[in-house]
């Protein structure tokens, strides 16, 4: 059991319910979607990859220079506990305003997913 601050090192991997749940849709069949804004950085692009690997459609995921993609740094424990740090002063996603959403047409049974800074 590591303590994150006593973690020595970290693997970069996608998540967050948003992603976490576009590419689950995507894994079970069906199209999702997924709006929102990440920085113009290594982070931003990592999202944007991992998310096309999967044949999410990053069409309406906007970049911006104005400030970095958020991080959460998460370790787990032994006994299945996880600790996170998250760092966003404020990220990229914070800056996503309303009005930079496209029409997007909703069919019956479609599904809206928000995630806690909506």
């Amino acid at each position: 059991e590591t303590p994150l601050k006593d973690v020595t090192g970290f693997e970069p991997q996608v998540g967050g319910a948003p992603c976490n749940v576009a590419a689950a849709v995507q894994k079970l069949g069906g199209n999702s979607h997924l709006i929102t804004q990440v920085g113009e950085d290594a982070f931003g692009d990592k999202i944007i990859e991992t998310l096309q690997a999967v044949e999410v459609d990053t069409s309406h995921i906007l970049t911006t220079k104005e400030a970095n993609t958020a991080l959460a740094f998460v370790s787990l424990s032994n006994d299945g506990e996880r600790d996170f740090s998250f760092y966003r002063k404020p990220s990229a996603d914070m800056l996503y305003e309303a009005e930079n959403i496209d029409t997007i047409e909703l069919q019956q049974g479609d599904l809206v997913h928000f995630c806690s800074v909506a």
